[in-house]
């Protein structure tokens, strides 16, 4: 019985830590990722999208992420856990009452072409085998270009 009040207690930490750390909390972003996050919402606006997105992860403790290497694809040496990168669920950006590529490619292009340009990492998972990141886009501020497309 103590053992399996011990596993539910971390259980519990686990979740809570984990969902207080990195769900949808942009001020352990670095400013510069943050920032590029902050000038996307703008943009979309702009351009008559609507910024219909949800961070998931910002700081990703070394612990966390090799549990996600191990089970998850991420990446060992994830800017995550530098605190550079932001990964946020992309919706309905077009207004066609569909989230699906569409939304992400538009979000890419200007990620891409007028917000991070050559000064860090974009990647998307269109095509990646866990069906929920299908609407996923990572951003980071690494100070180069690297992209990547799942």
């Amino acid at each position: 019985m103590k053992k399996l009040l011990k596993i539910i207690v971390f259980i519990f930490l686990f979740i809570t830590i984990t969902f207080f750390t990195v769900f949808n909390n942009t001020s352990l972003a670095s400013q510069v990722t943050y920032g590029y996050y902050k000038k996307l919402k703008e943009v979309l606006v702009e351009k008559g999208y609507q910024p219909k997105m949800l961070v998931i992860c910002t700081y990703r403790f070394k612990w966390l992420n090799n549990l996600l290497v191990k089970f998850n694809s991420a990446a060992p040496e994830s800017w995550h856990t530098k605190g550079s990168a932001i990964d946020f669920i992309v919706f309905d950006i077009n207004a066609d009452g569909k989230s699906d590529a569409k939304d992400v490619d538009i979000v890419k292009e200007i990620l891409d072409k007028q917000i991070i340009k050559s000064n860090g990492g974009i990647g998307t998972y269109k095509t990646d085998k866990h069906t929920l990141n299908h609407q996923m886009i990572h951003i980071d501020d690494r100070g180069s270009k690297a992209r990547w497309n799942y």
